[in-house]
């Protein structure tokens, strides 16, 4: 239950939603679809650990959520995405199917900027796993393909 609450805090929080400029409903839609994709994907793999979450995972997840958001938001606003990978963010359970609908160059921009993102989580190196986090937290990428 305390992981629930600092979840829909972390949601609630996370993400300058500042970013899109006021009448601009393409950015406003990226910044929108992304933090609720970005917040939704952690979510589930957090929930897929059993949903009790350690306090090194906690502490990733608020590190990582607004870095992702940002990220994402950035590449969704300067790549200029479909409306259908968009509404893919808005809609999906994981963000991780929305990446197969982006442009061939999108996709490695996607997958270079995630990675970028994941690797820089060096709190959590030595689980095991080649970035340092855990198995369910890896990127939501297909990581090495494009």
């Amino acid at each position: 239950m305390k992981w629930l609450v600092l979840a829909v805090a972390l949601s609630a929080c996370g993400g300058d939603k500042s970013e899109a400029p006021v009448g601009d409903p393409k950015q406003a839609a990226c910044v929108s679809a992304i933090d609720r994709g970005v917040t939704m994907t952690l979510e589930r793999r957090t929930a897929m650990s059993g949903g009790q979450a350690s306090p090194n995972m906690k502490k990733l997840v608020e590190e990582l959520a607004p870095k992702l958001k940002a990220t994402l938001g950035d590449l969704c606003i300067k790549d200029q995405w479909d409306d259908a990978v968009v509404s893919c963010f808005q809609t999906a359970p994981d963000i991780a199917k929305c990446k197969e609908s982006l442009k061939p160059e999108q996709r490695t921009k996607y997958t270079q900027a995630m990675m970028q993102v994941m690797m820089g989580q060096g709190g959590m190196r030595g689980s095991g796993h080649g970035s340092g986090l855990p198995a369910n937290m890896q990127p939501p990428t297909g990581a090495g393909s494009n």
